[in-house]
C-alpha cells in the first residue's frame, strides 16, 4: 500500500533536485560572467598602459626633435652649420 506521505516526499525530492540544478546553473553562469568581466578589465588595463607608453615615447621624440632643431639653429647662428650633401 502506498502512503500519501510517499508522494509528498517524492515531490519534495524532485523540487530539491530542480532547485539544486538551477542553483548549479546559476553559479556556473555567474562564474563564466565573472571570468569574462575579469578578462575585459585586464584587456582594458593593458590597452591603457599601451596608450600611456605610446604617448610617453611620442612626447620624448617630440622633445628630442625640438632639442635637435634648437642645436641646429644655435650652430647656424654661430656659423658652425655644415651642409650635408
Amino acid at each position: 500500500m502506498v502512503e500519501v506521505g510517499d508522494g509528498f516526499h517524492a515531490q519534495s525530492k524532485f523540487q530539491e533536485q530542480v532547485v539544486s540544478r538551477r542553483k548549479d546553473e546559476f553559479e556556473s553562469r555567474k562564474k563564466e560572467r565573472d571570468e569574462r568581466v575579469a578578462q575585459l578589465k585586464q584587456k582594458r588595463s593593458q590597452e591603457r598602459l599601451l596608450r600611456r607608453k605610446m604617448e610617453y615615447y611620442r612626447r620624448q621624440e617630440e622633445i628630442r626633435i625640438v632639442k635637435l632643431r634648437e642645436e641646429e639653429a644655435a650652430r647656424k647662428k654661430q656659423g658652425l652649420y655644415i651642409i650635408d650633401c
